[in-house]
């Protein structure tokens, strides 16, 4: 019966498939990178750029949402963000690439002067600054994950 169970187990290791791993290359830097084909909601959180690095194209989009959480320092990333039950507190403006990679929230470099203003246009301002602002990027694409 052990040979059984043994010879059971030998089987199922060679020919069951190996598991393999993917990886995604996305080429993508804060200096090498230009950004254009920006798009983004008024009053909604959606963004996104058609962004080139050294030839190739790729679609980033993302996500601009206003939360309480303040900015320490200019550029200034965070893995995650708070919001105020209070809705006149959430005037911090925070964006977040989701695709084709995730990055920390990266905190636009203003306070906004209401939390109206900043939900009408927070998802813009996002897609602005990284078209725009190669420090901005670098805020993004130093910290993607998968």
């Amino acid at each position: 019966m052990k040979l059984k169970i043994i010879l059971a187990g030998l089987l199922c290791t060679i020919i069951a498939p190996p598991a393999l791993a993917v990886t995604k290359c996305v080429a993508l830097n804060s200096t090498a990178t230009e950004c254009a084909g920006l798009s983004s909601t008024t009053n909604g959180s959606e963004w996104s750029a058609t962004c080139t690095t050294n030839g190739i194209t790729t679609t980033i989009r993302g996500i601009g949402v206003c939360s309480s959480t303040p900015d320490p320092q200019d550029g200034y990333t965070a893995a995650s963000i708070e919001y105020s039950t209070n809705p006149s507190e959430n005037k911090e403006c925070w964006c977040r690439m989701i695709s084709p990679a995730v990055s920390q929230w990266v905190h636009y470099y203003n306070s906004y002067t209401s939390a109206e203003y900043c939900a009408e246009n927070c998802s813009t301002v996002c897609t602005n600054y990284l078209a725009y602002s190669s420090g901005y990027r670098g805020s993004f694409f130093k910290s993607m994950t998968d």
